[in-house]
């Protein structure tokens, strides 16, 4: 949630959630219909929780919205708050019949069945028991075996269970089973009796066979035809691999069948033929691992694979993978590389199942935002995780100024980080110490404000840098400690120190005009964190000391402050950002004020605070979008602000059917 992913634990990673407000300003039309990010951010559970299931083999929603995981070691209801564990006790006949459960699927009438090693179970929800249904050697309408490993529902309700004795039809009615086992004399039967999965094609009237070791089956429901696809190596009409273990039919009527060594194969229904997607773990845009054990669709069409290598995500489109997996330096990772199941939910969300134990979470809405963090394996990859500062240049790159990582350059189309920082036997490399801002130039230059280290000019080309610093000669820097950068219309660069007021560049002469004392009002200001250029070229301030507008015929600043006499003054005098928004109105974020709206014809405030429905009075940034909302940032959470309606709205990413609640 956005108040865990931007706590503010210092000032320093305050300007965290300017970079990303800044991030959304860039790409405002992101959506979940987009491929997802290089990484990932999973919730875990489970194993987190204390709970073990072991190997989750399974998942599945039903329709009341609650999420049921079924692994090695039993069986699990989750309501996004509580666990609901099951399992099989000896003594009580209405128990699991088995802790080993291999499926779960919710029949037409709202029943849920559950597959295990010891038979097939249905579920009494309102005792909470289990009914049992196991083979009878002397009972031909039994279920053929008692290891059941899948189930499928056809379109006249009946239940075709996957078991190691054969194929078992439970009828709509749920009183007896019509068996159908492998037939060495028969071409026309089942081609085993080892089924792994079962799964019935959108018709409903088309049953596909998963076997162990002998391909997959078509079974016409109603004729009770067999076509068999067995195992043909690098053939067009046959499976890359005899170990069929899951099957699934996409958007589009195409079955794709995971096996247990050969990869992932695309069957044409229609003309019979198969297309193989094969492992290979040194290709970035292949297949990882060559056992895909489970298949689910994305709301694009496109499918998540379970491997035992990761988590694939396959283009449908482009027939190219991309890869997740567990990271040790990032928490948020898969728990493990091993994937044994993958579920997509009402809401569009993704849930992996993995072993040993656990589940992943994806709330894909999260995916708006590409997470990226500094990984010690990556020579290129980020610096350093925390990133105080961005900016883009003209050309599309980014430029990011980190706490201790130095300045990264972040190439888009390639995904990579380039690293430059400071060297102590090298003068014209950059500062020591944090980069809270970075500003590009129309001469492609950088001008970087760090912490501690001054004024730096940056030039990409060489990797240089000149650096300013504060001395107590004439024309030098205020203060080393420099918070925030502008740019404007004039060819000025203005530079806020936190502790040495406004500083202003001079670029005929290479030195700066200090703005700390203002000799009109005989007042001083010395903590600058904004610096900010309107529609018309004002220039304006962001001060401990209040709001600054820059009288350029005087070279002065006129402060507003708060008025405790007058309600339609400042409301504090703090101020920590300010901007425009599609009407070219002013608006100014303060610590401790909420939102302010300058009339400037009046030079009058209108206040929006905390109890006129926002999540904080301590605004630490906004930044407008192309649709007219202005977006702000707290330690509350990401707010959308319209300044039309003046309605807020706390943008948190939630579960409409299961929420998931994770302290």
């Amino acid at each position: 949630m956005f108040n865990r992913v931007f706590p503010t634990l210092n000032i320093f990673r305050q300007r965290i959630f300017i970079g990303i407000v800044f991030f959304l300003s860039l790409v405002p039309c992101l959506s979940i219909a987009q491929a997802p990010p290089p990484s990932l951010q999973f919730v875990h559970l489970l194993a987190d929780d204390g709970i073990s299931v072991g190997s989750v083999e399974t998942i599945n929603q039903d329709h009341l919205g609650y999420m049921w995981f079924g692994g090695l070691e039993g069986l699990v209801q989750y309501d996004g708050y509580n666990f609901v564990t099951y399992h099989n006790k000896p003594n009580d006949p209405g128990s699991l019949s088995s802790n080993v459960v291999w499926d779960i699927v919710e029949d037409s009438k709202g029943v849920l069945w559950v597959a295990t090693d010891g038979g097939l179970n249905r579920f009494n929800r309102d005792s909470g028991t289990f009914t049992h249904f196991k083979h009878d050697k002397n009972n031909s309408n039994s279920i053929a075996a008692n290891i059941t490993r899948s189930i499928a529902e056809d379109a006249e309700g009946n239940l075709w269970i996957g078991t190691f004795g054969g194929l078992s039809k439970l009828n709509a009615d749920r009183t007896s089973f019509t068996n159908f086992r492998h037939d060495p004399n028969n071409d026309n039967s089942i081609s085993s009796h080892e089924i792994r999965t079962v799964f019935i094609d959108r018709s409903g009237k088309t049953l596909w066979i998963g076997h162990d070791a002998h391909g997959i089956n078509r079974f016409d429901i109603k004729t009770g035809t067999v076509q068999r696809y067995p195992y043909m190596v690098n053939e067009a009409n046959g499976p890359n691999h005899s170990n069929l273990v899951s099957i699934f039919e996409d958007r589009d009527g195409f079955i794709w069948v995971g096996t247990d060594g050969g990869g992932i194969g695309r069957l044409n229904p229609v003309k019979n033929e198969f297309l193989h997607l094969k492992a290979n773990k040194d290709d970035p845009n292949a297949l990882l691992h060559k056992t895909v054990m489970g298949i689910a669709e994305d709301i694009q069409g496109n499918l998540w694979l379970a491997t035992e290598g990761g988590l694939n995500y396959l283009n449908r489109q482009t027939l190219e993978f991309s890869r997740y997996t567990n990271n040790p330096n990032d928490k948020a990772s898969l728990n493990s590389s091993t994937v044994r199941s993958v579920f997509v939910d009402v809401n569009h969300d993704l849930w992996v199942g993995t072993f040993p134990t656990g589940v992943n979470f994806l709330d894909t809405s999260s995916t708006v935002f590409q997470t990226y963090r500094n990984d010690p394996n990556n020579t290129n990859g980020l610096s350093q995780s925390s990133v105080l500062a961005m900016d883009e240049d003209e050309s599309g790159i980014l430029w990011l100024g980190t706490d201790g990582g130095g300045l990264n350059r972040f190439n888009r189309t390639t995904n990579t980080f380039t690293h430059y920082k400071h060297d102590e036997k090298n003068p014209k490399s950059i500062s020591p110490g944090a980069i809270l801002s970075v500003k590009h130039d129309r001469d492609g230059t950088l001008w970087l404000g760090t912490w501690h280290g001054g004024l730096n000019h940056f030039d990409p080309k060489t990797g240089t840098a000149k650096r300013y610093n504060f001395s107590l000669n004439p024309g030098s820097l205020s203060n080393n400690n420099i918070w925030a950068l502008c740019n404007d219309q004039q060819q000025n660069l203005w530079i806020g120190t936190i502790g040495g007021g406004l500083n202003r560049y001079q670029q005929d002469t290479d030195d700066f005009v200090n703005y700390q004392k203002q000799a009109i009002t005989n007042e001083n200001f010395f903590l600058v964190w904004k610096v900010y250029e309107d529609h018309q070229g004002q220039i304006w301030v962001g001060a401990n000391e209040g709001l600054g507008r820059y009288d350029r015929a005087l070279d002065q600043f006129i402060f507003y402050r708060h008025d405790p006499k007058d309600p339609q003054s400042l409301s504090f005098d703090v101020v920590l950002d300010i901007t425009e928004d599609s009407n070219q109105r002013l608006w100014v974020a303060t610590r401790g004020g909420g939102l302010n709206l300058l009339d400037q014809s009046t030079g009058k405030f209108t206040h929006f605070r905390e109890k006129d429905g926002l999540t904080d009075d301590i605004i630490n940034s906004i930044k407008p979008d192309n649709l007219g909302n202005l977006w702000l940032g707290s330690a509350h959470g990401l707010t959308r602000f319209n300044p039309e309606t003046k309605k807020s709205m706390l943008e948190r990413p939630t579960v409409l059917y299961v929420s998931i609640n994770k302290k």
